[in-house]
């Protein structure tokens, strides 16, 4: 946390990227396109070779552990867009939450793993939305002609932050889990 002890835990010249702790902080997942497509990798904190999780011809990107540790959320492009797919830490099993034509994307898990929020370009611009673990109950929290992207739950799960230029330039913005009360953040100096 001070700076000091740092590590290379990769060593690839292709993109490794968006890495996601694991909720006991031994592990990263992140996606890499060192073999030719965006795929999702694990890696030891500590040391060793990452590990491909999976092996398709479709392109993963931004994995998310569940706050459990037993599974990852995710975005594949496996028809053509990107949908979000729930998938076992070893990948041998996959539930596709949305499966559309519009791009779904930037994800993240609730605090108790129930739900999990995303953009959405469903509407013809990026609006945050959840959808239940599931796959059921997609609710829009966001409607603004401004991009809304970036969504991550609180730790207590009773609020959303996300970023926008709804205000002109991008910003962090504050609303209630509903998609309710939604401030800007004012910088404090």
């Amino acid at each position: 946390m001070d700076g000091t002890e740092l590590r290379r835990l990769t060593r690839d010249s292709a993109w490794d990227g968006t890495p996601s702790w694991s909720p006991d902080a031994s592990r990263l997942v992140f996606y890499s396109e060192r073999d030719g497509n965006a795929e999702l990798y694990e890696v030891d904190v500590r040391g060793g070779a990452p590990q491909r999780l999976l092996r398709t011809p479709a392109n993963e990107h931004y994995g998310s552990w569940s706050p459990d540790g037993s599974e990852l959320v995710m975005e594949s492009d496996a028809d053509g867009d990107r949908d979000i797919v729930v998938m076992t830490v070893t990948g041998q099993r996959r539930t596709w939450l949305t499966v559309n034509d519009a791009r779904d994307h930037l994800l993240s898990w609730s605090p108790d793993g129930a739900e999990i929020v995303f953009a959405s370009r469903r509407d013809g611009n990026d609006e945050i939305y959840v959808i239940d673990r599931d796959g059921e109950g997609l609710r829009n929290l966001t409607n603004d002609p401004g991009v809304d992207v970036m969504a991550r739950f609180s730790p207590d799960g009773r609020s959303i932050v996300f970023v926008s230029n709804r205000g002109g330039a991008f910003d962090l913005y504050l609303m209630s889990a509903s998609g309710r009360d939604v401030r800007k953040l004012e910088g404090v100096r």
